[in-house]
């Protein structure tokens, strides 16, 4: 028991130095945050073991330096007064303010063996966020609106789009930026018009066409990219997506008969009879059992209802900017009907299970042309949609 206990002993101890000396070499390679995220989440987990100590002058350090750091690198970046630098000087100032926050919940960090406190010089970096994120909102204001006036195509609008939503997204609601925003998310939007042509000599049943048109199915509609399948005098359509049926044939309505003769011997059981028409018995006094052969014979007419329909159709994709077919994809898809049953002469006994089984179907109506066509719709739809979602309008 001791020997395992001192086992645990030295393992744990092992696994301490392990910690402290990973944390104390990324703060030797410059890796100052990595130390000072590795030191809070050891000091966290009871900060006054004597286990934690070796990290308290670790964080003490790190954050000297990685403060020094971010405050040099943010005197250079003024120095260079290029106004592309304002992020980051905005988002360093975060950094020192947030990283104090970080140590703030660990204070005071004393060192067990002296009556030392840990010190940290901590400063207000209030006003310097501020500022900073005022700086950088007005370069991205400004660089947001002269895009936007500038912008001379849908992709110069979502450019325009993603500098502006940054700027929401630190600064909300700063001056006209919602309804900038809303006027590039309007102009970079890709329309794209979906149409459906017949040309057959087959009727496309018209539930077949809402189908295959019923876009919110297809959950294609994007933040850039919007569907229709009606035309509004108000919208410039970018794209024309042609559904054009170019070939439906659908066969005659045929009945098929098969005709067998099944033969099958049958053994019967029964009870032996004297000349008296009475029970014979054996010397148990048990009535004796015969077996009897017989044939039974069945004529067995099979019928087979087959109608079938196959669709050929092209998807072409167009751009109405400079008129070129972008791509094309076939369509293709059959639709078969096919219905058993049969009738019989003779002694079923001869049949097996099946026959039997088609004996009790009855001849249904056959399908009519449009519902044949409109059969085929749910797997003309998969392809369709397999295809939009492929393409990229944007």
């Amino acid at each position: 028991m001791k020997k395992c206990i001192l086992l645990i002993t030295t393992i744990l101890f092992a696994i301490s130095c392990s910690g402290v000396k990973n944390t104390q070499k990324s703060l030797s390679q410059g890796n100052y945050d990595s130390s000072i995220e590795k030191a809070i989440d050891k000091l966290s987990r009871n900060k006054t073991s004597k286990k934690k100590q070796p990290y308290i002058p670790i964080l003490e350090d790190a954050f000297k330096k990685a403060s020094s750091k971010d405050l040099k690198r943010i005197d250079f970046l003024t120095r260079e007064n290029n106004p592309t630098n304002l992020d980051e000087i905005y988002h360093t100032y975060l950094k020192l303010r947030n990283r104090q926050e970080r140590i703030k919940p660990l204070l005071p960090l004393h060192y067990l063996n002296s009556s030392k406190k840990a010190v940290f010089k901590f400063s207000d970096y209030t006003n310097e966020v501020i500022e900073s994120k005022k700086n950088l909102a007005t370069f991205l204001y400004k660089d947001g609106t002269t895009a936007f006036q500038n912008a001379k195509n849908k992709n110069d609008f979502r450019n325009t789009h993603e500098t502006l939503s940054y700027l929401e997204s630190i600064y909300p609601n700063y001056k006209n930026t919602r309804s900038l925003l809303d006027q590039a998310h309007t102009n970079g939007i890709e329309h794209v018009f979906i149409s459906l042509t017949n040309n057959t000599n087959q009727i496309i049943p018209r539930n077949l066409e809402n189908d295959l048109l019923n876009i919110a199915t297809y959950d294609l509609n994007s933040f850039w990219t919007v569907f229709h399948t009606k035309k509004t005098a108000t919208t410039s359509y970018d794209y024309n997506i042609l559904f054009l049926f170019n070939e439906i044939l659908i066969s005659p309505e045929r009945i098929k008969e098969t005709h067998h003769t099944y033969e099958k011997e049958i053994i019967n059981e029964e009870y032996l009879l004297d000349k008296d028409g009475n029970f014979v018995l054996d010397e148990h006094k048990q009535k004796i059992i015969i077996e009897t052969k017989e044939k039974a014979i069945c004529e067995y007419y099979e019928l087979q209802q087959y109608k079938n329909a196959s669709v050929q159709a092209i998807i072409k994709i167009i751009d109405n900017n400079t008129q070129q077919n972008l791509n094309s994809y076939p369509l293709n898809t059959a639709t078969v009907f096919e219905h058993l049953f049969a009738n019989y002469k003779g002694d079923t006994r001869a049949l097996n299970e099946t026959h039997l089984g088609l004996i009790g179907s009855e001849e249904i109506p056959f399908p009519s042309n449009e519902q044949m066509i409109y059969d085929s719709g749910e797997d003309l739809k998969n392809q369709f949609k397999n295809i939009l979602k492929s393409n990229r309008f944007n």
